[in-house]
C-alpha cells in the first residue's frame, strides 16, 4: 500500500497545541487501503492509481483538518492530490518547453556554424592552400563538430580527399625540398672538398654520388664556418667534466652518477666573460660570419662529486647561416 505522507505546517502546530494544550506531531502516515481509494473522487483515483497499483505522493497542503477521521482526510488527500498533480504537470510543460527552446538553439549554432565555415569550406575544397578547413574529420572544437554534421555525406567525403590530396602534394614538396637541398649540398662540398670528395661525388649517382652526406656537411662546414686559434669549437660537457667519482676495481674511471645538462641563453656575464664574448664576436666579423647566439652550458652533478660546488659551466656562441635550397649548417664556437 502506497502511504500519504502529510506534513504540517508550524503555523497549524502552535494553533494545534494552544488549542488541546499538547503539540500536534509534525509527519502523520495516512496509507491509502482499497477502501480509502474507493472513497475518493473519479479524478483523483485516475491520478493515483496506474495499472492497477496506487502511487505513493508526497503532499505539503497548507492547512490540513483538525481531525483525522476518513472522510476529512479523504477530502484533504482528494485536494492535495489535485495540487501535486497541477504542479507536475505544469512542470512537465515547462521541461518541455525548455526542451524545445535548447533544441531550437543548437539548431541556431548548427547554422551560424555552417554558415562562417561555408566560405573557408568552399575556398579549401578548390585548393586554396591559404585557406583553413573549417572541421576536421575526426575531433575538433564544438563548432567544427556541429558543422561538420550540419555537412552532407557528400560533402563530409569531398573534404576526406582533398585532405589525401592535399598530404600528397606536401609529401612531394618536402622530398622535392629534400632533394633540392643534396644538390646544394654537393655542390659546395665539389668546390670546397678535395679531389678525393670530387671523384667520390663523380663516381656514383647524383647528387652526391659515393661522398657520404656527413662527410659532405663536415665539408662545407670547415670551409664556411672556419676554426681557428681563436675561433675554437665548442666542445659538449660529459659526466666526467663536471665530477670525478675516482677509479673502479679494474684501475678505470668511475661512474659520475647522476649528472645534469642545460644550456641557458645568458642572463648575465661577467666583465671576464664579456672580454671573451667580444673577442669571438670580433674573429666572427672579421671572418665575415654572423655575431650568432651566446649561451651558458651548466653541467651539475646530483651525487657524490671531487669538484668543490659539482657545477661545471661554460659559454659558447652558435652561429648559422643558410646557403640556400634549404641547406642551413651551424656551429658552435667555445669562448
Amino acid at each position: 500500500m502506497a502511504s500519504i505522507r502529510i506534513v504540517r505546517g508550524s503555523d497549524y502546530r502552535q494553533a494545534q497545541a494552544l488549542a488541546t494544550g499538547r503539540d500536534c506531531p509534525e509527519r502523520i502516515e495516512w496509507t491509502l487501503t482499497p477502501e480509502r481509494v474507493l472513497a475518493l473522487p473519479e479524478d483523483v483515483r485516475a491520478l493515483v492509481v496506474r495499472d492497477g497499483e496506487v502511487r505513493g505522493l508526497d503532499w505539503y497542503p497548507s492547512a490540513v483538518p483538525a481531525d483525522l477521521e476518513t472522510d476529512a482526510m479523504a477530502e484533504a488527500v482528494a485536494a492535495a492530490i489535485r495540487t501535486v498533480a497541477a504542479d507536475q504537470a505544469a512542470k512537465r510543460a515547462a521541461d518541455e518547453a525548455g526542451r524545445t527552446e535548447r533544441e531550437a538553439a543548437y539548431a541556431a549554432e548548427i547554422e551560424a556554424a555552417r554558415a562562417a565555415g561555408a566560405g573557408a569550406l568552399v575556398r579549401w575544397l578548390a585548393g586554396d592552400e591559404a585557406a583553413t578547413c573549417p572541421f576536421s574529420s575526426y575531433g575538433g572544437t564544438r563548432d567544427e563538430e556541429m558543422l561538420r554534421e550540419s555537412c552532407s555525406r557528400a560533402a563530409r567525403e569531398a573534404v576526406t580527399r582533398e585532405g589525401t590530396r592535399r598530404r600528397a602534394a606536401a609529401k612531394q614538396r618536402e622530398e622535392a625540398a629534400a632533394a633540392a637541398r643534396l644538390v646544394r649540398l654537393a655542390a659546395l662540398a665539389a668546390e670546397h672538398g678535395d679531389d678525393s670528395a670530387r671523384e667520390r661525388i663523380a663516381a656514383g649517382p647524383a647528387p652526391l654520388g659515393l661522398l657520404p652526406e656527413e662527410e659532405a656537411l663536415e665539408i662545407v662546414r670547415a670551409a664556411r664556418l672556419p676554426v681557428s686559434d681563436v675561433l675554437r669549437e665548442h666542445k659538449q660537457m660529459i659526466g666526467s667534466d663536471v665530477c670525478d667519482a675516482g677509479e673502479d676495481e679494474d684501475g678505470d674511471a668511475g661512474p659520475c652518477g647522476s649528472v645534469s645538462f642545460r644550456s641557458l641563453p645568458l642572463a648575465e656575464v661577467t666583465a671576464e666573460e664579456w672580454a671573451r664574448i667580444k673577442a669571438v664576436r670580433a674573429a666572427l666579423a672579421a671572418a665575415g660570419l654572423p655575431a650568432g647566439e651566446a649561451k651558458r652550458h651548466r653541467g651539475q652533478c646530483g651525487g657524490d662529486c671531487s669538484a668543490e660546488e659539482g657545477t661545471l659551466e661554460r659559454l659558447g656562441i652558435v652561429v648559422e647561416i643558410d646557403l640556400g635550397d634549404g641547406l642551413v649548417i651551424n656551429r658552435e664556437y667555445a669562448v
